[in-house]
């Protein structure tokens, strides 16, 4: 099932999903407004249609801006609410299901896949307003690709703070949130033994409301 739409203070919010070979943008609308959506895949865009229908939200008109043209997405400038990194990875939190891609997964994959997330990451960090956030999240359960990843971010881009999980948990879902099974108290990391779900990883970046150029 879809999460819960996030409440904010706000008219409207405009939010963009990234992954390495996806773009969508979107405005969550209030009742009489549009969303808009864009995806190179038109599958894709068929699921997002999906969701929001099932959050009773209208449904998105697709936008213009291709994926893979970065001067485009620049463009769009420091807009956006909420970037949504649905970053690619290794998968390794699919692995209970899908054991078989354990054995697929070659020695250069998870460098691969590391340079992919620092560049979603950065892309997401010009877009994102200030004091807005970016979700930055994994299927996976390897240390390289999640808080490691971030700290890496951090470092990068000493405008942003990582937002404690909990409170965006108990403000937009409700009731306590579960622990993380790495014990950290600021990131969410979801595991088969400890919640019984697949392997998830979750951080909230917050950007200074008072930084310039996504530093």
């Amino acid at each position: 099932p879809s999460p819960p739409a996030l409440e904010d203070p706000l008219p409207y919010r405009y939010v963009y999903t990234a992954r390495a070979d996806v773009a969508q943008y979107w405005r969550l609308p209030t009742p009489g407004e549009e969303s808009t959506a864009n995806d190179t895949f038109a599958s894709m865009r068929s699921a997002e249609a999906e969701r929001l229908r099932r959050l009773a939200a209208p449904p998105p008109r697709p936008a213009s801006v291709d994926a893979g043209d970065e001067a485009a997405l620049l463009a769009l400038g420091a807009r956006f609410d909420l970037v949504l990194v649905d970053a690619p990875c290794t998968g390794s939190g699919t692995w209970r299901r899908k054991p078989d891609s354990k054995w697929r997964l070659k020695p250069a994959n998870l460098p691969e896949r590391l340079a992919e997330q620092s560049a979603v990451l950065d892309r997401a960090a010009e877009l994102v307003k200030p004091g807005g956030r970016i979700a930055y999240v994994t299927c996976s359960v390897l240390p390289e690709e999640n808080v490691d990843q971030v700290a890496a971010f951090l470092e990068r881009h000493g405008g942003f703070v990582v937002e404690p999980y909990g409170e965006a948990w108990r403000a937009s879902i409700g009731g306590e949130p579960p622990e993380s099974a790495d014990g950290a108290t600021d990131t969410l990391q979801l595991t088969p033994a400890r919640h019984g779900t697949d392997g998830f990883f979750v951080a909230l970046l917050r950007r200074s409301a008072t930084s310039a150029g996504g530093v």
